[in-house]
């Protein structure tokens, strides 16, 4: 487990059919996102995103633009997980 550090900036996610979305970042690690969003229901589990974000960022070595997966689902959101960074 990685330590998560609060955040709130934009993310640019390419959905698997190719269609790009904002979201806001609540937290992130050197493993992951977590996202917000009222609609996390549109996307599935195990669902492999392509992530970037608008302004240079290197949060605890990771750099952009990413892959990852989705690893969880909640009410406000989703969490992410890098892809090679899974548990």
């Amino acid at each position: 487990m990685f330590p998560r550090r609060s955040v709130d900036f934009s993310v640019n996610v390419t959905l698997p059919n190719h269609k790009n979305r904002v979201f806001k970042a609540k937290n992130i690690s050197q493993g992951g996102f977590y996202l917000v969003t009222e609609d996390a229901e549109q996307l599935l589990m195990g669902e492999l995103l392509h992530i970037n974000v608008d302004k240079e960022l290197c949060v605890d070595e990771v750099t952009f633009p990413q892959d990852a997966r989705v690893v969880r689902k909640g009410e406000n959101g989703f969490g992410l997980s890098f892809v090679g960074m899974e548990d």
